[in-house]
């Protein structure tokens, strides 16, 4: 792994670390893209969503200690890149109107330099959103419905044609029969591949034993021919790049079949904004 997209900040809640340990510990691993794409702030909520508002004075902190630091990193290290990103839910009901919101986002350094977002990563975290208990997709249920909401919402997320890939495209937690997840489930395929779009092997997940990544669903994507990378969805600095880590990822990948692209082409994602 050379390249790296999905990487949290201390804004989000359930990270560690400063945004200098984890460029640091990038580069230590051999990394010439650092990318950071933490959680997305929403200004419209409503009791379905289940997430809470982000002041709108971390997203401008965000932007300006990571634009400093990468006016930083540009001469002492120039081969590498920090593009600045974040990782976003698709809620159909706010989604444009949070976009609007995010176009604003943009601050300017004393050198100058206009600071903006770079990327977006799809990251579904909600499922049920149009049944009677939406909630976390990670919890274990057996609910068709509440499997086809996740399927439907993240499939219309990538139809809006904002994300570079989709980080932990299997993080619903399907308890039910294969035959029912495997339904439903192509269906992020068949959409990903139509749109060129990289489903994320999530190397948190794989480390620590989590529902995801799914081999069941990892076959499929095979079988389909989609587009795969993988994901650090580095929490903590020492996540970066870490060799143990894309080791497991790589064999994963071998395991399957998976092609893994590395370097991706960043999707803008204020196109038309």
């Amino acid at each position: 792994m050379k390249h790296n997209y999905h990487a949290h900040t201390v804004r989000c809640g359930h990270a560690v670390g400063t945004e200098r340990e984890y460029i640091d510990e990038g580069i230590r691993n051999g990394l010439l893209t650092i990318g950071f794409s933490d959680h997305s702030p929403y200004y419209y909520w409503n009791d379905r969503n289940g997430g809470r508002e982000v002041d709108r004075a971390l997203v401008d902190d965000y932007f300006r200690t990571l634009g400093t630091l990468r006016e930083e990193y540009r001469i002492s290290h120039p081969e590498i890149t920090i593009p600045i990103g974040f990782e976003m839910e698709y809620f159909p009901d706010i989604f444009e109107k949070t976009m609007d919101d995010i176009a604003s986002c943009r601050v300017r350094l004393e050198s100058g330099e206009e600071v903006h977002l770079d990327y977006m990563i799809l990251g579904q975290h909600m499922a049920g959103l149009n049944t009677e208990q939406p909630g976390y997709s990670g919890v274990p249920g057996d609910s068709e419905a509440r499997l086809a909401d996740y399927v439907e919402n993240v499939i219309k997320g990538l139809e809006t044609g904002r994300f570079t890939y989709l980080a932990h495209p299997d993080l619903i937690n399907f308890t039910g029969p294969e035959a029912v997840y495997e339904k439903h489930m192509r269906e992020i395929c068949i959409a990903a591949k139509e749109l060129q779009i990289p489903l994320e092997i999530n190397l948190l997940g794989l480390h620590e034993h989590r529902n995801y990544p799914n081999e069941l669903f990892f076959n499929m994507v095979r079988d389909y021919g989609n587009l795969v990378v993988m994901g650090c969805d580095a929490h903590a600095p020492e996540r970066v790049g870490n060799p143990v880590l894309v080791a497991e990822g790589e064999a994963f990948a071998e395991k399957l079949g998976l092609k893994v692209l590395d370097k991706l082409q960043l999707v803008n994602p204020m196109a038309g904004k």
